[in-house]
């Protein structure tokens, strides 16, 4: 009864984000995704302990904050920061920056110290020790980071980063990866002409072996919906799996092809079916036909996706 009223509050809390609104700070997320919001597609609310976790990100954020601001006073350094969740906006985005270090450029003339805005970034320990060992900011966060400077007009940001389950800090200086954050902005343009949500190739794909989703899906709000052609099927909270019963790549899709060219059965014709079913195509009562045009369709999406990838997914 007790744990039940906690779990009542969080289910309670709704996000108070505009419907139909793309934020600065989702623009690493998945393209599929990003179009289901331009489209006002329903999503599945955050559970209980989704809304947890946000909510121990932003508490982690003041604190940073507050020991940061009240830390530069008692130092009397150079820095003071100013700006804290200020509103900054590159064409139709906007966002909110966790502030900025304004330097008194009159009293110090260390040419290695400029204005730069702050990020606050919270992890947990696999993260974390990721993120020492790199050097480099998980890919969602680059996005987000280089829009806020390009929308900002700053050059630089740092990048403060804690581990939720040690207390342990480091930071990195950061620069705006150009050629990432455009190629999202590309996205981006893709997403805001799209007329309905499929036309939007994924971010993301199954383990070819395990049919197993990563864990972007798992906290996609649309996951259900994205993947509800290919039987999708839910191990545990946010885990998600594409059952390997089904046909998973488009050399399944032309596997089954040869066999309905060479001997169209009424199984094989039905399972073909399905999966042309599953892209939007009409067979036409043209089995052969449907194929081929459901290979061309999955083809020219992937190859977008593939694309996407190699221009920032690492």
């Amino acid at each position: 009864m007790i744990l039940d009223a906690i779990k009542d509050y969080w289910e309670y809390q709704k996000s108070d984000r505009p419907p139909g609104q793309i934020s600065m700070s989702a623009i690493g997320h998945c393209a599929r995704q990003l179009a289901y919001v331009k489209h006002l597609t329903f999503a599945n609310q955050p559970d209980w302990r989704a809304k947890i976790i946000f909510d121990d990100g932003n508490r982690h954020h003041d604190q940073i904050r507050l020991a940061l601001r009240e830390g530069l006073i008692l130092q009397k350094s150079c820095f003071q920061l100013i700006g804290e969740e200020q509103e900054v906006s590159l064409g139709m985005l906007k966002g909110h920056v966790d502030g900025i270090l304004i330097h008194d450029d009159v009293e110090c003339k260390d040419k290695g110290h400029e204005s730069m805005l702050l990020e606050v970034k919270s992890m947990n320990d696999r993260a974390f020790a990721e993120f020492q060992r790199e050097r480099k900011l998980p890919y969602e966060y680059e996005c987000q980071v280089s829009a806020y400077l390009r929308g900002s007009g700053y050059d630089k940001a740092c990048i403060l980063v804690k581990n939720k389950n040690t207390g342990q800090m480091d930071q990195m200086i950061y620069t705006e990866n150009a050629a990432l954050l455009d190629s999202r902005l590309e996205m981006l343009a893709e997403v805001m002409a799209s007329e309905e949500p499929e036309q939007i190739s994924r971010d993301w794909a199954y383990d070819s072996k395990t049919g197993k989703l990563p864990w972007q899906c798992g906290y996609c709000p649309f996951v259900e919906l994205c993947w509800r052609h290919e039987g999708l099927k839910q191990e545990a909270p946010h885990k998600y799996v594409i059952p390997t019963t089904y046909a998973k790549n488009v050399d399944t899709l032309r596997k089954l092809s040869h066999e309905v060219a060479t001997s169209p059965t009424l199984s094989v014709a039905v399972d073909i079916g399905t999966l042309i079913a599953t892209n939007g195509k009409d067979m036409h009562n043209d089995p052969i036909k449907g194929l081929d045009e459901s290979i061309k369709s999955i083809d020219q999406r992937e190859a977008k996706g593939r694309k996407r990838r190699k221009k920032g997914l690492r």
